[in-house]
């Protein structure tokens, strides 16, 4: 019995494929002569013919509700659709109901700039219920950073050739997730030091990779993330006349931090002194103060490091005087595409030019040894 079964189970699975790779390699009207020639096919394969055919008509039409239909009735998804209708109105309406969180997320402009986040429209709606899915945003495990650029792209109200009018509960929806999503960030259970380099600068430049954001907001997401996460955090501001230790709750919001940062650079007026590009006071200051740190992260738009002692050779120093031998470096020059401080034969340090929505990741890879 289980053998018939079997054999059955196996011939399916079989014409499946090789009505796939027809597909592929000669096209549907091929396909179709070979294992539907009298429109007799059943079941699974039925299914799946009918399911080709959708996608080839989808591939050919020129019809936008035409499009919209199918991919609703054939639960078709963004990849499929061919790019003279990804400026469609109805395509993208049905696509808002079929795309995972994270894609949305991802094209919020193009959605945006088709009027289907405008209070008025019901999709509006639709969007701020799943921006506001716990469960969504858990399962597919959205970062913090990937929701901070959506965020700030869609408060920009523009984008490279597209505008749009910005709807506050979209705004507030956006709020919601950014911070559900602190959920999906790991914990190290490693001590921190921050340090964030402070001028005027950090506040205007913007993250290489992620144009929408400032260096200082992205500093501000990552001491945010770090002081939600870890029981054992500082954050230090590299300001003109040394280093500052800037109080850090977890119960900060991304605003506050950010404000925080930013009035210091107004404060010194932009200015790029000695100490704000010492790139080894962090670890000089820890030294000094005798503070236990497993990671030193520091947050910078620095291609160069003013100081009487290299990264590397601090670093050394602290791992002596601490008795903390497996201490970790981490500087992260967010607005330049090339740097090199971290020495090549430590493997205790890194150095990250750019910070775009993989940073994070590699930067909690790289503290677990998992690099």
């Amino acid at each position: 019995m289980f053998t018939v079964i079997e054999a059955a189970c196996s011939s399916i699975i079989n014409a499946s494929v090789a009505l796939v790779l027809k597909y592929v390699i000669k096209g549907l009207k091929v396909a179709k002569s070979e294992f539907d020639s009298d429109g007799s096919a059943i079941g699974q394969l039925r299914e799946l013919i009918d399911y080709l055919e959708a996608v080839d008509t989808l591939k050919h039409s020129t019809d936008e509700q035409q499009v919209a239909r199918l991919i609703e009735q054939h639960q078709l998804s963004y990849e499929h659709v061919p790019s003279i209708h990804l400026n469609s109105f109805e395509v993208w309406n049905t696509l808002v109901h079929r795309l995972p969180l994270s894609m949305l997320l991802q094209h919020i402009s193009k959605i945006a700039s088709q009027g289907l986040l405008e209070p008025t429209c019901d999709t509006s709606k639709h969007m701020i219920e799943r921006l506001q899915n716990v469960d969504e945003i858990v399962s597919e495990k959205i970062h913090p950073y990937s929701v901070l650029i959506s965020m700030r792209t869609y408060e920009q109200g523009k984008g490279l050739r597209r505008k749009w009018t910005r709807n506050s509960n979209i705004v507030a929806a956006l709020n919601s997730t950014l911070n559900t999503s602190i959920q999906n960030v790991p914990r190290t259970g490693k001590r921190y030091l921050i340090a964030v380099k402070v001028g005027d600068n950090m506040f205007r430049c913007a993250v290489r990779g992620a144009p929408v954001i400032s260096t200082t907001l992205a500093a501000a997401l990552m001491s945010m993330l770090i002081s939600r996460k870890e029981e054992h955090f500082q954050l230090l501001l590299l300001l003109p006349t040394g280093a500052l230790n800037l109080k850090l709750s977890a119960d900060m919001q991304i605003s506050e931090i950010c404000d925080q940062i930013a009035g210091f650079s107004v404060s010194y007026g932009g200015m790029l002194p000695y100490n704000a590009r010492d790139l080894s006071l962090p670890i000089k200051w820890a030294i000094s103060n005798k503070l236990p740190v497993d990671v030193f992260l520091v947050l910078t738009d620095c291609r160069e490091c003013i100081s009487d002692i290299s990264p590397a050779e601090a670093l050394k120093q602290y791992r002596k005087d601490m008795n903390l031998p497996e201490a970790k470096y981490i500087n992260c020059a967010m607005s330049t595409n090339r740097l090199r401080f971290a020495d090549p034969s430590d493997n205790g340090m890194l150095d990250i030019a750019g910070f775009d929505e993989n940073a994070p990741r590699v930067i909690h890879d790289f503290v677990l040894g998992n690099l």
